[in-house]
């Protein structure tokens, strides 16, 4: 779940490309993966989250891959990029017969809403918590009883210590 407004990058890095803005309090499909990005400056997150981009994520895909009157793609496996051109980052790929939602033409590329499960991309960790987190576990010191302690066979039990060690009496 996204704990504040996010943006859904391409990289987990903040020059990289946004492909959506994500919503406080919208649950994603988030994996385990966390990446750190060694190269962050000090004031920029270190920690990403990989998650599965939503439908309303756009991304971009070269507009000979696609049979525009079927609205598919018509090679055996598409390349899907942050931008429309190969300098954008690759954000997944879709295999032959994938429907595609077409929203805009550019130069030879096609923006399109993100396919299902099709495209990955990060937010900064600090922006997000686990949708169910784990219970956290129960005070097992309330439950539990002091342990016996037995002296060692043959042995006395040790004379406990006094409480306090203080040599004369503390008044205030």
């Amino acid at each position: 779940m996204v704990t504040g407004n996010a943006n859904l990058r391409a990289r987990p890095a903040m020059d990289a490309e946004i492909m959506a803005s994500l919503r406080k309090g919208e649950s994603y499909d988030a994996s385990t993966n966390r990446v750190v990005n060694p190269k962050a400056l000090s004031d920029e997150p270190r920690e990403w989250v990989e998650i599965t981009a939503p439908s309303s994520a756009r991304v971009w895909i070269a507009a000979g891959l696609v049979d525009l009157a079927a609205k598919k793609v018509k090679a055996e496996k598409a390349h899907l990029r942050a931008g429309p051109g190969t300098n954008f980052a690759e954000v997944g790929h879709v295999p032959k017969g994938t429907e595609v939602d077409v929203s805009t033409q550019l130069d030879g590329w096609i923006r399109i809403a993100a396919p299902l499960g099709s495209v990955k991309g990060y937010v900064a960790a600090d922006l997000t918590k686990p949708e169910n987190p784990a219970p956290a576990p129960a005070d097992l010191r309330a439950r539990m009883k002091p342990p016996v302690v037995q002296p060692p066979v043959g042995r006395p039990m040790p004379t406990p210590l006094p409480m306090n060690a203080r040599s004369e009496e503390h008044t205030s």
